[in-house]
Order: structure tokens, then C-alpha cells, then sequence
């Protein structure tokens, strides 16, 4: 018999949770373990300091930095916080710092002896790519408990960030905890039940935004962003620099930039390419690099699309009524690949003057294809692009352009912008603090200039033709020139160093807690406080164990008893 369509929701839902029922009943047991390994961890530093054998960091600092990075986001994951701290960590290292990184997944070609991407994890099931570490396992507990560290810096979102800001405020080691998604945001555009995000966010608030309250240091790509997410005290906020591979996302010479072109307009099936790549608005290209999921609002480079080509005669006027596939914000579909919409009815797709391309996957890519296809749009889809071809894809492209509001930063826009390609973006408070006094105003647009509209669908339309109008300015040749005089000069190199220096202020401002900690009375109380919170835990655990194995015994029918 075929369940009713509520109970198949519900039945996608928990299917979609994978493991994580399963997590829940472990969760305490290797909480509790891992805690554990933290306390033997302080004893062994005890006799280590008792023998006079543990280095004082306080009276002999070294010439170099130990760190510990903490994260979920690493290559192979291909979005902006992977590539961010895969860049910090080379750098670092190539500085002389001995940087140790604790991770859910990396790449093995990129893997050293001081990376760890072992933490026990789950798939994300938001975004199934990425996975989240749920507990910090035992070799990230005896690392924080026994090793010393001059920082340790947490890279949210996290679900272990707690229990890292307590190891740390117990032994008096700096933390720098730098936040990347704004996961209020997101909570609203993916759940779609009003209690079940409440509680989701009141969970989210206990286990990792309200424990960075206690982290010396936190950390965010704009100052809008971070006081918008959690409250910050002054004194302890910093902008978490940023950089783009300026050897390879740098504007190239002429004849670079017109085969670049070339190989792009050959790849998405345009007619004499040899002949047309050397003129960039003939066609002009349309670039988005960026996942494809509901909260980018690519609905909007439609709508300017279709505009663009009705005013040329490419495309016969829409309905008044747009089709249902058009709204803004529509509701994802199947993935699909390497499709592009189909050809116009008076011009093959190759043929009109303007092609959009998009390089990146989503649960939204079967829904976007499908609607490129409804109405007509020469849209070529490209699929997930490794980070090290889009140099090429950026130089290539008339211009850039993102519709997005829920950007934290927006790597793309940066490595757009240093590969010499002029960019639209939508005003927003992240986009207008970067950005607003550093581009012509003209490439940035009103995502909501018909707020009091009577629908959606004219809200849509309106934000279109306003995007339209920056990308027309964007595109032209004059927007190319002023680029090329006001280049963006941004490099991972001199992002590093400035974080080091974000580095050097936590530690300096954490010094007078360390230098207290480093008294004989306080490592004595230090170490009884240790062996307390061992017998606490193994008394929570004793108590643990038996509540399951009587809940266990009575699931299946079974009488037993616990003595003692």
C-alpha cells in the first residue's frame, strides 16, 4: 500500500539524516571518553612538569608559531572556506610555523604529517559534499590536553567548537574562532517547519555561538556579518583577511585572454568561435561560479537574460504572466549535468548575443536546467569545476556576476575581480562594506527596488531589469579599462601575514591568563581539578551505560537488574 504524501515527507526527511540517529545514542560515550583523555592528558603534563621537562612558553617564546586549526573545510570541497584555509595553511607553513590541522576530509596529494583529517563525522545532510565532525574523537583530545600550543584557532560553523573553547580556557591557551556561514539565514530558507527551527537554533546557540563568547579572539569576513551573528565584546572582533592566487587569477595579456575565450565559446557550441572570441561582446558571456541551491537567486540572471535578448529581437516577448518555473527562489530539483537550454525559436542558442555559463553544482541544477530549457535561454551549464580551471573560465567571461545576499564574504567575486573581469553583485550590508567604495556604483544593483510590489513575480521582474542595467554597463568595454587601471591587488600571502599578526594579539592579550596558570599554585589546583573532573565523568558515564542497557532490555521484553 503506498504511504500518503505526508508520511512519504517525513520518511525523505529522516532518510536524509543518514547516521546521525545512531550518532545521537554515541555521542555521550566518546564525549565522555574523549573528555577522559583530556584529563589523563593534564596528569601526564603534571609529571612532565614536576620533572622540570615541559617548555615555558610564557619565559621562552621560540622564533616560530604552534597552531591548531580546527575544521570541517578542506579541499576536496571546492567553495570559498576550503580554498580560504587550504591558502592560510600553505602559507603558513612556508613561513617556518609548525601548523597542525585537525579536519574531516583533505586531499591526500596535500596531506602531511601534521594534517589529521580523521575527526568523527557525519555527511552534512544540507549539503551531502561536506561533512561534520561531531565529536572531537581522542586524538584531537590528547593533542589539546598534553601538547602546548600558542594558539588554537576553531573554524565555524562547528558542532566541537565548545569543547575546544573549554580545553583551551581551562589550560589558558588563546582561541581564534573565525565564523564563515551565516546559519540563521540558511535555518530560514531550509526549514520549513517554524518549531523545528527554533529548536535547531536554540541548539546551535548552546553548542557553538555562545561558547565563542569565551574565545579570546572572534573572527568573520565582514564586521556587518559578525555583529549580526553573535554578540561580540569590544576590543575582541577582528575581519578575517582575505586573498586570491594572484599567479594564477591575474589579468593576462591580450592574446591570453582571446584564447581563453575562445576554448570557452568553442566548449559551449558557439558558431566561428576563432572569429568571435577576439570581440567580447559578440557574444558577451555571462559568468556565475557558485553552488547551485535556492538562496542564490539565479532566477534574477534569467529574467535579465530574457529581457537582454527580447530588446535585440533574439527572443519573442514572455507572457505577461511569467511561467511557474520563473519565480525567484524556487524550489530546487534532481541534479542534472552538462546540459544547456535549448535553442530560441527564431535563433539557434549558439547564434544569440549574449550566453550565460555557470560552473557549479546544487540541488537546484536539475530545476535551473529545466527552466533554461521552458524558456528559451542559451544557458550552458558546466557543472562542479575544479578551482584550479577557473582562471581561465573568469578571464574568459564579459563579465561576472553573482545574485546572492547570504554571502559572508564571496571568494569569487575577488578572484573575478583579479582576473581583470568587471562584476555585478546586488547591494547588501556584506557586499556594500567590501565593496561599495571600491567599484563603480554602477555594477552593483537594488535586489528589492519594487519592495511594496503586488506580487512576487513583479518583484522579480523589477530586481531583473535592474540587474540587466549593471550588467550592461559591466559587460561593455569601458568597465574592462577601468579595471585595468584600478586592479585588485589582494594575495594569500598578504592575507596570511595579517592573520598571523590577528594571531599575535590574541596572545598578547591572553598572556596575563597564561602567566597565571604557569604559578606552582595554580598547576597544583590545576591538576586536583583534573582529577576531579575524571571521577565526575566516570560516574556520569557508569550512569549512562546503565540507563541504555535497561532501555535496551526493555525494548526487547527483557526483565533485568543492575546491581551496584
Amino acid at each position: 500500500m503506498a504511504l500518503p504524501a505526508w508520511a512519504r515527507k517525513w520518511q525523505a526527511e529522516l532518510h536524509a539524516l543518514g547516521n546521525i540517529p545512531v550518532v545521537l545514542i554515541i555521542y555521550l560515550p566518546r564525549l565522555f571518553i574523549t573528555s577522559l583523555v583530556v584529563a589523563v592528558a593534564q596528569f601526564c603534563r603534571l609529571g612532565a612538569w614536576m620533572l622540570d621537562e615541559t617548555s615555558d612558553i610564557v619565559r621562552q617564546p621560540k622564533i616560530n608559531k604552534r597552531i591548531l586549526i580546527v575544521t570541517d573545510y578542506l579541499p576536496p570541497q571546492t567553495h570559498g572556506i576550503a580554498i580560504r584555509f587550504q591558502q592560510y595553511i600553505t602559507h603558513m607553513r612556508k613561513l617556518g610555523h609548525e601548523v597542525h590541522v585537525f579536519a574531516t576530509t583533505q586531499r591526500r596529494e596535500l596531506e602531511t604529517s601534521f594534517d589529521h583529517p580523521r575527526l568523527p563525522s557525519v555527511i552534512n545532510p544540507w549539503n551531502v559534499k561536506n561533512r561534520m565532525a561531531y565529536n572531537p574523537g581522542v586524538r584531537l583530545a590528547w593533542t589539546l590536553g598534553a601538547r602546548q600550543w600558542d594558539v588554537v584557532h576553531v573554524v565555524y560553523p562547528s558542532l566541537i567548537g565548545a569543547f575546544v573553547i573549554a580545553v583551551c580556557a581551562w589550560r589558558r591557551i588563546p582561541v581564534y574562532c573565525s565564523h564563515h556561514v551565516d546559519i540563521d539565514f540558511y535555518a530560514t530558507r531550509y526549514t520549513r517547519f517554524k518549531v523545528l527551527r527554533r529548536f535547531g537554533l536554540l541548539l546551535y546557540d548552546l553548542i557553538a555561538r555562545w561558547p565563542c563568547a569565551f574565545a579570546t579572539v572572534n573572527a568573520a569576513p565582514t564586521l556587518h556579518f559578525l555583529h549580526a551573528h553573535m554578540r561580540t565584546a569590544p576590543g575582541k572582533v577582528e575581519r578575517i583577511p582575505t586573498g586570491v592566487a594572484l599567479a594564477a587569477f591575474s589579468p593576462t595579456g591580450p592574446t591570453h585572454r582571446t584564447a581563453d575565450r575562445r576554448a570557452l565559446l568553442e566548449r559551449i557550441g558557439v558558431p566561428d568561435a576563432a572569429a568571435k572570441a577576439a570581440d567580447p561582446s559578440s557574444p558577451a558571456i555571462w559568468l556565475l561560479v557558485q553552488r547551485l541551491a535556492p538562496e542564490k537567486d539565479t532566477g534574477l540572471v534569467y529574467g535579465a537574460l530574457q529581457l537582454a535578448l527580447e530588446r535585440v529581437g533574439a527572443l519573442p516577448p514572455a507572457p505577461a504572466d511569467p511561467p511557474a518555473g520563473a519565480r525567484r527562489g524556487r524550489a530546487s530539483g534532481a541534479a542534472g549535468r552538462g546540459a544547456s537550454g535549448a535553442a530560441g525559436a527564431g535563433m539557434a542558442t549558439g547564434s544569440m548575443p549574449i550566453q550565460v555559463v555557470i560552473a557549479g553544482d546544487g540541488p537546484s541544477m536539475g530545476a535551473l536546467q529545466a527552466e533554461a530549457k521552458e524558456r528559451n535561454l542559451p544557458v550552458t551549464f558546466l557543472g562542479s569545476v575544479e578551482h584550479e580551471h577557473l582562471p581561465a573560465l573568469y578571464r574568459a567571461a564579459s563579465a561576472f556576476v553573482t545574485c546572492s545576499t547570504s554571502e559572508t564574504y564571496g571568494l569569487t567575486v575577488v578572484e573575478a575581480l583579479a582576473s581583470g573581469t568587471p562584476v555585478v553583485m546586488p547591494h547588501c550590508e556584506v557586499f556594500d562594506e567590501l565593496w561599495k567604495s571600491q567599484l563603480p556604483s554602477e555594477w552593483m544593483y537594488d535586489p528589492h527596488p519594487a519592495a511594496g510590489a503586488p506580487s512576487s513575480a513583479a518583484a522579480s521582474a523589477a530586481a531583473s531589469h535592474k540587474l540587466l542595467e549593471s550588467l550592461t554597463v559591466a559587460s561593455g568595454a569601458a568597465a574592462a579599462a577601468w579595471l585595468a587601471h584600478n586592479p585588485v591587488d589582494m594575495s594569500w600571502e598578504g592575507a596570511t601575514d595579517e592573520l598571523l599578526r590577528h594571531y599575535d594579539r590574541a596572545i598578547e592579550a591572553n598572556m596575563p591568563y597564561r602567566r597565571e596558570k604557569s604559578s606552582n599554585k595554580l598547576a597544583v589546583l590545576h591538576s586536583l581539578l583534573a582529577l576531579l573532573w575524571s571521577v565526575g565523568l566516570w560516574w556520569l558515564m557508569r550512569a549512562y551505560s546503565r540507563y541504555l542497557i535497561v532501555l535496551f532490555a526493555r525494548l526487547m521484553l527483557l526483565d533485568i537488574h543492575i546491581r551496584n
